[in-house]
């Protein structure tokens, strides 16, 4: 019996969800399966949980704990989500993993194809996906296949993803102007992109960010002014305050000032 036959065999018999994920990792951790088969295998796995999504979405009673799925050609009584491949399959395959150019080719090339199984069932990738993916090629130094993978979209852009690359930062120094585009590209993280900025004391492309999307007022002029003061840099302070200037923007202590004068 080939292997996706086998799945749908187990994924019909009440409380078969060990022996499915135990043949899922002989498949994997064993390489016992070439990634045409494997990618099968997610895609009968993945067909029948996101009939389950679909079911839970349209079923507001509770679900017992061994999933009864039933779809319009199959009584499935198992389902293998996302977070039981994660923990049965991917971080054993991790942890596993040997220095050798082919091993860590494997290992991406797995994960990249249970997300593109995913993504083709139309099912909400989890973020805990990703970050593996992610941490795994970082520490791997592959970080070629990062950029393409973020470049490309194999890794949808979010907010926590943009956090996970600012972490990287001391490990791949790039990572940090990733993430800043990648906070870009989703056009709805403007105060963190201020804060990566004036992370890195870059007042004036701080300040021309906050301008172009209003957010200059008198409760960032202390704080803008404070760190163009801690660079020590007196251009910098000196293109800060003419800033706000212009636009008749100062502290309230200097308002306060103003008045009384």
């Amino acid at each position: 019996m080939d292997k996706c036959s086998l799945i749908d065999f187990l994924l019909l018999r009440p409380k078969s969800k060990d022996i499915t994920l135990e043949v899922l990792q002989h498949m994997i951790l064993q390489k016992r399966s070439n990634l045409i088969e494997i990618g099968n295998v997610f895609d009968h796995l993945n067909i029948v949980y996101k009939k389950h999504l679909n079911n839970h979405i349209m079923n507001t009673s509770p679900l017992p704990n061994d999933y009864m799925i039933v779809a319009e050609s199959l009584q499935c009584k198992v389902v293998i989500e996302q977070l039981d491949v994660y923990m049965h399959v991917f971080v054993k395959l991790v942890d596993k993993l040997e220095n050798t150019k082919d091993d860590k080719k494997f290992t991406v090339s797995i994960l990249v194809e249970y997300i593109r199984s995913l993504t083709d069932n139309k099912i909400t990738i989890e973020h805990f996906l990703y970050e593996l993916l992610i941490n795994c090629l970082v520490i791997n130094k592959m970080y070629y296949q990062l950029h393409q993978m973020v470049q490309y979209h194999i890794v949808i852009d979010s907010k926590p993803l943009a956090c996970l690359l600012l972490s990287l930062e001391s490990l791949y120094s790039p990572a940090h102007q990733m993430a800043l585009d990648m906070l870009h590209r989703l056009n709805t993280a403007h105060e963190e992109i201020v804060e990566v900025l004036l992370s890195k004391k870059q007042v004036i492309p701080s300040m021309r960010y906050m301008s172009k999307h209003n957010m200059l007022d008198h409760s960032t002029y202390r704080k803008l002014t404070e760190i163009a003061i801690s660079t020590e840099n007196s251009k910098i302070l000196h293109s800060t305050k003419e800033e706000f200037v212009q636009r008749k923007v100062t502290s309230n202590d200097e308002l306060d000032t103003n008045t009384k004068g």
